[in-house]
């Protein structure tokens, strides 16, 4: 592929155009990807099967769910923890980048991916502690809101009498409910700020206060904040079929061939497949968001990464 030869215009797409280019993207460069990712999901993929130990002859489900575990066995999985933590995001910035060397014309490969990712590993790792701070400051505000609304419902609807009882419940109920939604919206809109910040690291070479500061005022806006949760509907869509399929698949693996060497390797594969093509559907459209926000300040950016492995 030529290094002028953009495969890829840099211009707006509608929600169905950002999944058929990450489509296109995915499969033409499966093996690269795939690569990058297996890197990230065999180590974690033998800690797994490590943890549960040989499953050959377990048939009960509650024990594979569930097993047993030594004091050695629960260290070593909070390691386990902490190292995916740690080996995730480098493995989608390395995605991402791949994805940014295309939209230049180059044509990405392992080695220069993880060389763009690990420059930024360690500020990535604080954009999420600092994300971690933030969100659970939300949720310490949130919860303290709850408590203070029930506090005054309760002492209105003792005021008012027994009358009022049973419209205090129904609004105790329907905050209840509401409460609900903004978590899980929250958590939703908390993955795309999470890819769009960690991008920013890769792409943009920015530090992690300015990398959140940006996702969120890409995301927050009068013109995107509507096309944002179209395309987060969409993806959580594509997640939960993929996660389905996946978990009926592996399970049946395991509860037939009673092999849990297939059962991680099937797992593997599978977290290979649905998350690459997750990282890439998600970088798609981080770049859609900077075309139509930034023009051609972004086709800069990006022809400055593609050119920066070659001159390291």
């Amino acid at each position: 592929m030529a290094g002028n030869d953009r495969p890829f215009d840099l211009r707006p797409l509608g929600i169905g155009e950002i999944f058929d280019r990450a489509v296109t993207i995915y499969v033409q460069n499966f093996l690269v990807f795939a690569a990058i990712l297996l890197a990230v999901f065999l180590p974690l993929g033998c800690a797994e099967y490590f943890f549960f130990g040989n499953a050959a002859q377990i048939t009960d489900m509650a024990k594979i769910l569930a097993p047993s575990m030594t004091a050695a066995q629960v260290g070593l999985f909070a390691a386990y923890a902490v190292w995916g933590f740690a080996l995730l995001p480098l493995g989608n910035m390395a995605v991402a980048s791949g994805v940014a060397a295309l939209y230049v014309g180059k044509r990405p490969d392992v080695r220069s991916c993880y060389a763009t990712a690990l420059r930024g590993w360690l500020r990535v790792i604080g954009f999420m502690l600092l994300m971690g701070i933030v969100a659970a400051a939300l949720l310490a505000v949130l919860f303290l809101l709850i408590v203070v609304v029930n506090v005054l419902i309760t002492i209105l609807g003792a005021v008012a009498g027994g009358a009022a009882i049973g419209l205090t419940i129904v609004v105790e109920v329907v905050i209840g409910i509401f409460s609900v939604f903004l978590i899980l919206s929250g958590i939703l809109i908390a993955v795309l700020i999470g890819a769009f910040g960690s991008y920013a690291i890769a792409i943009e070479r920015t530090e992690p206060v300015k990398a959140l500061s940006s996702a969120v005022a890409r995301i927050f806006n009068r013109r995107e904040f509507g096309r944002a949760l179209l395309m987060l509907l969409s993806w959580l869509l594509f997640q939960i079929g993929a996660d389905v399929a996946s978990f009926a698949a592996a399970t049946l693996v395991l509860l037939v061939l009673h092999s849990m060497v297939l059962y991680v390797a099937l797992g593997i594969a599978i977290d290979i497949a649905v998350g690459g093509f997750s990282t890439v559907l998600l970088a798609v459209y981080y770049y859609d968001v900077r075309v139509r926000r930034e023009g051609l300040d972004l086709e800069a950016r990006l022809q400055q990464l593609s050119e920066a492995p070659a001159s390291a």
